[in-house]
């Protein structure tokens, strides 16, 4: 039987920063130490040529504590692991990332050999580097083994009122799981980021933004100051 869930202390903001480098950047650092992580995500995967823009972000993300992602697609277990490499080969050579963000995975355990190697590969190359791996919803144990973090939720706030971490993950320490929450109001805002507490997130991020992409935008100064308040608590 799972051990009942604690609320969690020292929860970090994790965001998918899947916007162009600028203000919205700008207003991303001021949130650090809070704010933790970011990912950069140039054209859905690190693109065909460096981008001297992100060059600078990422540098003067890294500078004010914010370790930085690059986004990989994975097409949920059937991508070629020789495109997925390539990829991870141009964000480590071309912008010096602290890790990499594998997007589209699955909640079956069967693909867990993929993943493990992928995560095996990342670490040969960069020991230091920060995995996270996204199915986005719950998962079995087996993918403990696969990253460092697991996005085990993400979807919108009326999905999160509803949705239940599995029990497991009380076996491991908080900061190996990160819920993503969109189309959450201002009003819901802090009830949320309790309740992402609750559930043994110890990483964090909460938008008003909703699809098709909840991840192009960061939220209003007020929003974010807010968000930023509520989860350094």
């Amino acid at each position: 039987m799972a051990e009942p869930f604690s609320t969690v202390t020292g929860q970090k903001i994790a965001v998918p920063s899947y916007f162009y480098p600028g203000g919205g950047w700008n207003q991303l650092r001021q949130g650090a130490p809070t704010v933790g992580l970011a990912i950069i995500n140039p054209n859905s995967g690190p693109g065909t040529q460096q981008d001297a823009n992100y060059v600078h972000e990422v540098d003067a993300s890294k500078a004010s504590g914010v370790r930085v992602l690059g986004y990989v697609a994975t097409g949920y277990g059937t991508r070629s692991q020789a495109a997925i490499k390539a990829d991870i080969a141009k964000y480590l050579r071309w912008y010096a990332v602290d890790g990499i963000f594998l997007d589209e995975a699955p909640y079956s355990c069967l693909r867990k050999p993929y993943y493990q190697s992928l995560y095996q590969h990342i670490k040969a190359a960069q020991p230091d580097a920060t995995v996270v791996i996204n199915p986005g919803d719950v998962t079995g144990e087996c993918f403990m083994q696969t990253a460092d973090i697991i996005v085990n939720f993400e979807g919108s706030h009326a999905a999160y009122q509803k949705w239940q971490p599995a029990g497991w993950e009380t076996r491991y320490t908080a900061d190996r799981f990160w819920h993503l929450v969109y189309n959450t109001s201002l009003v819901n805002l802090s009830a949320t980021v309790g309740l992402s507490k609750q559930r043994h997130a110890g990483w964090i991020y909460v938008t008003p933004d909703r699809m098709n992409n909840p991840w192009d935008t960061l939220p209003s100064r007020a929003y974010w100051r807010q968000e930023v308040e509520q989860v350094s608590q």
